[in-house]
C-alpha cells in the first residue's frame, strides 16, 4: 500500500507506469488476438467512465482505470497494425497472382550484387486480362540487378508475380519484413520507371549518396565503408569477413549509428553553439534540429532513433532548468517508436540490444562501480571496463537466444578499441563533411581517418585469431524468461542495499 501511494503521488512515477503499460500492452498484442474494434469500444466505454469520475474524490480508482485504458491502448495499437489479408484494397491480397502495378520508390537498399527497392503502390490492374484498374495499397520489395541505377521518388510500373515471404536457411524472413509492413516480394520483375516530384526524402537520398561517395573518394578501403557505416549508416560495403569478426567480437555497435555518436554529436553541437555566443536554452532548438536531421539522414534505425529522443530530452530538461530521469527518458524514446511501428518491439533485435544496453547503462554501471573500486582509472579503461561489462550482462541472454553464441573476449576488444571511437567519430564527421566540400583537404584528413580504422580492424583481427567463441546450442525462450528475471530482481536487491 505505501509503494502504491508513493506512486500516485508521484507525477513522475505516474508517467512512467503508464509508459511501461503502454509497452505492455503492445507485447501482449503479440501473443493475445482480440478484434480489434471490440478493443476499440472498450476503450470508449473506460474513457467515459473515466471522465464520469474525474469529479470525485478517489484518487486510487481513477489513477487504476487510467493505467487500464493505457494498457489497452497499446494493445489496440497493435492489433490495428496486423494486415488484413482478406481486404482487397490491400496489394498483399494478391499474393500469388501475376500482376501489374504502379507507384512510388520510397527505399533504395544498395548491396554488392543487387538492389532492393521498396515500392509503395498506388494503382494496380486487378486483371491482366480485363484490364480493370482499381487503387491499391501497400508496399512491396522487389530484388533487382545493380543496374539501372533508381533513385527514391521514382514513380514506377512494374509487372511481376507477388509472393509472400518466405523462410531463409530457418529464418523468418516474412515476420522479419512484417516490421516494415512489407508482405509482398517478387523477383525478376519488369520495371519502367521516370522520375517522379521533388521530395524533401529524395534530397536526402541524394545528399546522403552525395557524402557517401565523398567518403570513398577521401578515403580507401576498408575504412572507407567502416566510415559509411559509422557516419551515414551505410555498412552495405564491409566485406562479409569483417562483419563477421565484429559480431563475433562483439564490435558491431561501434558501426551502427548508436548512442555514443550520438551523444558525441551533441555534445560537439552544444559546445559549437556556446562558444558562439548562443545562451544553453536558445542553442537547444538548433541542436535539436540538427540531431533530428542527423537521424533521418543515416536511415533512422532503432539504434539512433532512441539515442536521438533521449538526447533531445535530455538537452529540453537542462534548457528548462529540470533534473532529467533517465528512467523516463528511456520508456519515452521506447514508447514513441512503439507508436510509430509497434511491430519492433519483438521483431527487431536492434531495437532490444539497443534498450538493454542502455538499462545496463543506467543501472548496472553504478552498482558494478563498487566492485571494482580499487581499480585504477588509467586512460578511461576503468569506465570502458564497466560500461562493456553492463552492456554485455544485459544483452548476454538476447545475445543467446537470437545468435546462439558468446565470446568473453569481447571485454578485452571493446577496452582496446573503444578508446580511438569518440575521436574517430568527431575526425570522422569532419573527414565527411571537408570531403563533400573540398575534396583535396578532405582526401589528407583521410590518411588520419585510415590510421584510426587501420587500428581498429588490424586489433580486432588479432583478437579474431584466439578460439574464444562459445557456441550456445540449447535454451531457447527459457534464456529470456529465466535470465531477466533474475537479472532484474539482483538489481533491485542491490539497489535497496545501496538505499540502506
Amino acid at each position: 500500500m505505501k509503494y502504491w501511494r508513493g506512486i500516485i503521488n508521484s507525477k513522475s512515477k505516474v508517467f512512467f507506469v503508464c509508459l511501461l503499460l503502454f509497452i505492455a500492452g503492445i507485447a501482449a498484442g503479440n501473443f493475445l488476438s482480440l478484434n480489434s474494434f471490440y478493443v476499440f469500444c472498450a476503450l470508449l466505454f473506460l474513457s467515459l467512465v473515466l471522465i464520469i469520475i474525474l469529479s470525485g474524490k478517489n484518487k486510487s480508482l481513477k489513477i487504476i482505470v487510467f493505467f487500464i485504458l493505457v494498457f489497452l491502448s497499446g494493445f489496440w495499437r497493435y492489433q490495428i497494425s496486423l494486415p488484413d489479408f482478406s481486404d482487397a484494397s490491400k496489394i498483399y491480397h494478391y499474393n500469388g497472382q501475376q500482376l501489374k502495378f504502379s507507384g512510388q520508390i520510397i527505399n533504395i537498399d544498395e548491396r554488392l550484387d543487387q538492389q532492393k527497392i521498396i515500392i509503395q503502390s498506388a494503382s494496380s490492374y486487378v486483371s491482366l486480362s480485363k484490364k480493370i484498374v482499381q487503387p491499391v495499397s501497400g508496399r512491396v520489395l522487389i530484388n533487382v540487378g545493380l543496374f539501372p541505377k533508381y533513385e527514391i521518388g521514382d514513380l514506377a510500373t512494374v509487372s511481376c508475380k507477388l509472393k509472400t515471404p518466405e523462410p531463409v536457411n530457418g529464418f523468418d524472413y516474412a515476420r522479419f519484413l512484417s516490421k516494415d509492413n512489407i508482405y509482398s516480394v517478387c523477383s525478376f520483375a519488369d520495371i519502367r520507371a521516370e522520375p517522379g516530384q521533388p521530395s524533401w526524402q529524395n534530397s536526402i537520398y541524394k545528399l546522403r549518396q552525395h557524402l557517401s561517395q565523398s567518403i570513398n573518394a577521401s578515403v580507401s578501403e576498408p575504412a572507407a565503408s567502416l566510415l559509411n557505416g559509422m557516419m551515414l549508416g551505410l555498412a552495405r560495403g564491409i566485406p562479409a569477413d569483417l562483419n563477421d569478426l565484429f559480431s563475433r567480437l562483439g564490435l558491431t555497435h561501434i558501426i551502427a549509428i548508436s548512442g555514443s555518436h550520438i551523444t558525441t554529436i551533441a555534445a560537439i553541437l552544444m559546445v559549437i553553439a556556446i562558444g558562439a555566443g548562443i545562451k544553453r536554452p536558445l542553442a537547444f532548438w538548433p541542436v535539436a534540429v540538427v540531431i533530428i536531421f542527423y537521424t533521418v539522414l543515416v536511415g533512422a534505425p532503432a539504434s539512433a532513433v532512441r539515442a536521438a529522443i533521449m538526447a533531445i530530452v535530455m538537452l529540453y530538461a537542462q534548457k528548462i532548468g529540470r533534473r532529467n530521469s533517465m528512467r523516463n527518458a528511456l520508456a519515452l524514446a521506447a514508447a514513441l517508436m512503439l507508436v510509430v511501428n509497434p511491430k519492433i518491439l519483438l521483431i527487431d533485435v536492434g531495437f532490444q540490444l539497443s534498450f538493454m544496453s542502455v538499462i545496463g547503462l543506467v543501472y548496472l554501471v553504478p552498482i558494478l562501480e563498487k566492485y571494482f573500486i580499487s581499480l585504477p582509472r588509467l586512460w578511461e579503461i576503468k569506465e570502458i571496463l564497466l560500461v562493456t561489462l553492463a552492456a554485455q550482462i544485459m544483452t548476454l541472454p538476447l545475445t543467446i537466444f537470437y545468435f546462439e553464441r558468446f565470446t568473453p573476449v569481447t571485454l578485452l576488444a571493446n577496452i582496446l578499441i573503444l578508446p580511438i571511437i569518440p575521436f574517430l567519430t568527431i575526425w570522422g564527421l569532419a573527414n565527411t563533411i571537408t570531403a563533400a566540400i573540398w575534396l583535396p583537404l578532405g582526401k589528407l584528413m583521410g590518411y588520419v581517418s585510415w590510421l584510426l580504422v587501420a587500428y581498429w580492424v588490424e586489433t580486432s583481427r588479432l583478437l579474431g585469431r584466439l578460439p574464444l567463441t562459445l557456441e550456445i546450442k540449447y535454451g531457447g525462450w527459457l534464456i529470456i524468461f529465466i535470465s531477466y528475471p533474475l537479472i532484474f530482481y539482483w538489481l533491485g536487491r542491490e539497489k535497496k542495499r545501496n538505499v540502506v
